[in-house]
Order: C-alpha cells, then structure tokens, then sequence
C-alpha cells in the first residue's frame, strides 16, 4: 500500500480467520462456501511463531501504541518514514487494503494460508466484512 503520511509504496500484513471465539461467542464457519473470514484486529496478544510467520512478510510488524485507538496493539510501520499503519484504515476503511472495493484493488493483496493444528491464543477484536472480495476471487 501507499503509506498515508510519506506515499511511498510498503508492504502491510493483516490476520484473517475461519473461526473465532470471544467470550464465548463463535464466529465463523470454516466448512461453509465460500469461507467468510473473520478479521482479527487490533491485537494485543499472539503465538510467537505466528508472530515470526507475519514479520517474514513485514519485519516491522510490532506492539506499538495508538493514540487513535488508545492503546497498545500490534501494527504495520512504514518501511521508508515510520509511520504507523493502524488496523481501523486497513481492515474498516473502504478502499483500504483488506477492504478492496474493486479488483484492481484486489489484485495488490496476496493471501498466505497458515494452516493451524489446534487452538490458537490470540487476543484481538474480531470482525467480519470487507474482506468478501479477496476472497470471491479465491474462488475463482
């Protein structure tokens, strides 16, 4: 993406699932067709290998405060000025790069699947939307 405050070009990673909990809530279906993801923002807390699975993609994904959002979650860095991508203009802005609007902006997005054996720990806010066109073009 092109970072908001230098517009230089700079890679951002994101965190999708099939199934969530929260506070015992369930989220998601993972047998369902098409897969409707669930988006984990705002994250405070994650498995350390998950950890080292999204920084081999942005190294500078890392715990940093938010005075936007009032406290500490882990976020992307602009790889050329520093600045901090927040997961609001990510994942909730129309337009955003996990929130593609047309398939130009689809096509700049690159999905990793992480297979997982067991129960993840992860602390985050979870949502659903925004991500459906990434994902009808999976499918195709």
């Amino acid at each position: 993406m092109a970072c908001w405050k230098c517009r230089e070009p700079t890679p951002v990673v994101g965190l999708l699932a099939t199934l969530a909990e929260d506070d015992g809530e369930s989220y998601g279906d993972p047998t369902a067709r098409p897969v409707e993801p669930i988006s984990l923002r705002n994250i405070t807390d994650l498995p350390y290998d998950l950890l080292q699975v999204m920084r081999a993609y942005q190294p500078r994904y890392a715990k940093r405060e938010s005075r936007t959002a009032g406290m500490s979650y882990y976020q992307n860095e602009c790889r050329h000025c520093g600045a901090n991508i927040g997961d609001f203009y990510l994942f909730g802005e129309p337009g955003g790069p996990f929130f593609p609007m047309s398939e130009d902006e689809v096509a700049l997005v690159e999905v990793l699947d992480v297979p997982v054996i067991g129960t993840l720990e992860i602390e985050a806010d979870c949502g659903q939307g925004g991500v459906d066109l990434i994902f009808e073009r999976r499918g195709k």
